[in-house]
This record gives C-alpha cells, structure tokens and sequence, in this order.
C-alpha cells in the first residue's frame, strides 16, 4: 500500500457534562481503553485498509474546552494493521489504553495512520485512498472521570469515509464517531435478508431528500445524513445497530432499489436494547 498521509486529527466540540464516576480529588487518574468499529460499506468494497501507528489525545487539565492542553500517545510499535470491514455489527478491535488525570476534558482525538487502501477482491488487489488537503469530522468533547476505567469506541463509518469518484479513484473524508461505552445502547431487529439498514435520529428523514444511491460524481453515499448503519445478516435477516447514543431514532431499510421508511420513535437509553422488531419491506 502507499503512505497516503501523517495525522488524520478528528476534533471534538463542546457538549454537556456526563455524569463521572467517584473519585477523591482532582489529582486521582482514569484509564481511557480505545477501540475501533466500523460501520459497514453498502458498496462493492471487500476491504478497507488503514495502518495506525500512533493515537494521540490532547486533555485540558482544567477541565475547559479549548486547544491548549497536553497531548498523551498511544503508541503502536509495530504499526498495526486494521481492516475496518471486519468490525462490524458490533464488533470492535482494542487500539490501547491511556492514564489521564481525573476530572480533565479531552479535546481532540487524532490517528496517525501510514498507509491505507481498499479491495474489491479479498485483498488481492489494494487500491490506495486519497485524503483530500484538511479533511476533519467534527465529533463531540467529553469529561474525563474522576478515577476508574472509561471504555471509548471510534467508530470509523466506512460507508461515508471512502468515497469513490467518476475516476474509479477512492477518496478518504474522515467520518468518525466517538462513542462513550457506558452511556450507549443497540438496536436489534429483524428485516429482508442481506437489506442494509439507516439509523437516523428522529426527525431527520426526509422522503424524497437524500439519494438512495451513491452519488460518484458528488462524492455521496446513499442516505448520507443517516447517523448510523448496518447490513442484515444473508440468512436470517437479523441486524444490530451497536454504539448508539442515547435517544429517539427512526430507520430506512433498503433491499435492492426499494426502500421504505419506518417512523418508529425508538427511545435508546444506556447499556439496553432498544427493539426494532421485524421490519421486512415488500419487494
């Protein structure tokens, strides 16, 4: 594969503080455990590649939001290898952990990634991925707790990151999510079998807005503004939409070219399933 670029940075903006776990005082430290996940291509790609040597976090000791903390790195030596297709449906693969003084805010979160590239045959062909200059996905901030362990999921939507163009050329526009172990839920369900399944908060789907198909030439995946994703399985048609915040979602299921959506007013709610049933769409 081709060394594509040095530092893929994702910032976060501000959001409302989250309820932290005891601690004595501000001097107490907290254990940030890093995974990646990934939601699933609804194209024709098999693999998709990236190389990380490095995870940095940059903390305000203050607990303030702002760019002029410190940075703590998770160092990868060798640099390893994920192929983010692999992670999905729940799945997820361990980066590393990191000591950070309790109480402090994060701020940003950035990969160094060496190389990347993707497949349509199981790996045998690797097609490198283009970053265009300053390409960024705003995510949100959080607060560090004041001691224990909090369990941090990045979640690496595919589907919306790798693009490909009119060229046959594959571009890479970061889009990443960063979830909080211990305030997300999932949603199980069943529907058609091998039919991908949108997420979108409630409210946000509008018939008739968004393509229903990727869109080469505006670099556009189907259903861009869903905020997650996830593909039945062939057979049974189950699905789970795993690392999901907190609140009230609708879903689009799409089985070929038709779609239908399904205004379900779903409440998602900390470490719990919250029940899509059976949404099989008539073909």
């Amino acid at each position: 594969m081709i060394k594509i670029f040095g530092k893929l940075a994702v910032v976060l903006i501000a959001a409302p503080a989250l309820v932290l776990s005891c601690g004595t005082s501000g001097g107490d430290t907290a254990i940030l455990s890093f995974s990646l996940t990934d939601a699933p291509d609804t194209g024709d790609l098999t693999n998709v590649f990236i190389t990380v040597s490095s995870l940095e976090v940059n903390e305000n000791q203050d607990g303030s939001f702002g760019e002029d903390g410190s940075w703590k790195v998770i160092s990868l030596n060798p640099a390893k290898e994920y192929d983010l297709l692999t992670l999905t449906s729940g799945v997820r693969e361990e980066i590393g952990e990191l000591e950070i003084t309790g109480g402090t805010r994060i701020n940003q979160i950035r990969f160094v990634v060496d190389t990347a590239g993707v497949s349509k045959d199981e790996g045998l062909t690797i097609t490198p991925l283009v970053l265009p200059s300053g390409e960024i996905k705003l995510v949100n901030s959080f607060q560090v707790p004041l001691s224990g362990t909090l369990g941090i999921t990045l979640d690496f939507d595919v589907r919306k990151s790798v693009i490909k163009t009119g060229e046959g050329t594959y571009i890479l526009k970061p889009a990443i999510r960063v979830i909080l172990d211990n305030e997300a839920g999932w949603i199980p369900g069943t529907t058609n079998p091998g039919a991908f399944v949108y997420l979108y908060k409630d409210g946000d789907y509008v018939e008739g807005i968004e393509p229903d198909a990727a869109d080469p030439v505006a670099l556009s995946p189907a259903f861009p503004n869903a905020y997650s994703s996830t593909v039945a399985n062939e057979t049974t048609g189950e699905f789970k939409l795993a690392f999901i915040d907190p609140g009230v979602y609708d879903i689009v299921i799409l089985d070929g070219s038709a779609h239908e959506f399904f205004d379900l007013d779903l409440t998602v709610e900390a470490d719990s399933p919250a029940p899509a049933g059976d949404l099989t769409i008539t073909i």
